[in-house]
């Protein structure tokens, strides 16, 4: 029995001075898993000059030649300019400082006499160029006129490049009333004119009354004498 209990006590004491021999270690480390691949970002160029028009859509036509030019004159819808400076002209059609004719139609009246405008025409079938100062208006009521079962693609509202604007890019002012106030000076003759005609009649009036009172007191006094 002493020894039984002289052994416990020996393994007792063995196992506190050595505690790391008794227990068996074990591994508790988990692996970490492989990464995940992240998303690979691809990035797509797209061509500035492919057209992102509907296919059935037509652009619309580009000018062929761009310009400033002083208009010095305006007849039968044809407006005469002096080229200041070319802006584009692929075929050398045009000549800085010299005179170009440029077909505007009813329109020409918008413009007025040595200004600067900036002018982007199309040549015509006979080599004379051709532009426009107003915008063609859409026909009222659309495909709508036609049928209402005949769906059209879906075309956006592109504005025509060839037409002639301000020097600084602007839209020229094309209001009914734009042609006579502009004329400032028209204007002022038009409305003095009438006002001088009217005077004139009234002194000539006075001056026939008197003329004819001086006559009428002559005569009397003639007709007194005999």
């Amino acid at each position: 029995m002493r020894r039984l209990l002289g052994l416990c006590v020996l393994v007792g004491v063995f196992l506190l001075v050595n505690p790391t021999t008794a227990l068996a270690q074990v591994d508790t480390t988990v692996p970490l898993g492989a990464p995940e691949p992240s998303a690979v970002t691809t990035t797509t160029n797209v061509d500035p000059t492919v057209s992102t028009l509907p296919p059935d859509c037509t652009p619309p036509k580009p000018p062929d030649v761009v310009f400033i030019g002083r208009i010095i004159d305006a007849t039968a819808g044809t407006g005469r300019f002096i080229v200041t400076v070319i802006r584009s002209d692929p075929s050398k059609f045009l000549t800085e400082g010299r005179a170009v004719d440029v077909r505007i139609g009813a329109d020409v009246r918008f413009l007025v006499l040595n200004q600067n405008y900036l002018i982007a025409a199309e040549h015509t079938p006979d080599n004379v160029l051709r532009s426009k100062v107003r915008q063609p208006l859409p026909v009222f009521g659309g495909d709508l006129v036609v049928g209402i079962d005949d769906y059209g693609p879906s075309c956006p509202a592109l504005s025509d490049p060839i037409v002639v604007r301000n020097d600084d890019g602007t839209a020229i002012d094309t209001g009914v009333l734009s042609a006579f106030l502009d004329d400032r000076r028209g204007i002022a003759l038009a409305l003095i004119k009438p006002m001088i005609g009217v005077a004139l009649a009234l002194i000539a009036f006075w001056a026939l009354k008197r003329l004819a009172v001086y006559a009428a007191k002559g005569l009397g006094d003639i007709l007194s004498q005999r």
